[in-house]
């Protein structure tokens, strides 16, 4: 099969003198595997793997911090061996990232963070 994914989005800004709109509509993208995983998983604030369960290969992805607006922000990131743990997405309460493909190195530990206390992170990942 191809094209199991429809992604549809909107990102406007309009503050001051600027006003600026970016919109994707029916998006079509395909998924080679069967798997995928996801949920809520509770954050604390130290760097923790977030479960991929039986997913080897992800693809795209999703997550939301399901703290209320102005709540703890979370991290998202990996651990590549040894560099500890590296943030590429940081999320405030409420907010979501994705979907998104997770491009991951062989050796690459997906992890999440919390801020000053432990968040709920909802997500789900894929298969490639």
């Amino acid at each position: 099969m191809s094209n199991e994914f429809t992604v549809s989005s909107l990102l406007k800004i309009d503050k001051n003198f600027m006003t600026d709109t970016k919109q994707v509509s029916n998006l079509k993208i395909s998924q080679t595997g069967d798997g995928a995983i996801g949920g809520v998983q509770n954050i604390g604030t130290a760097a923790e793997a977030i479960d991929m369960g039986d997913v080897s290969t992800p693809g795209l992805c999703w997550f939301r911090n399901l703290a209320a607006a102005g709540g703890n922000y979370v991290q998202i990131g990996m651990d590549v061996g040894g560099a500890g743990f590296e943030e590429f997405i940081r999320l405030l309460g409420g907010e979501t990232a994705g979907p998104f493909r997770l491009d991951m190195v062989a050796t690459g530990v997906l992890q999440a963070k919390a801020d000053t206390g432990a968040i709920e992170l909802q997500y789900v990942i894929y298969e490639e």
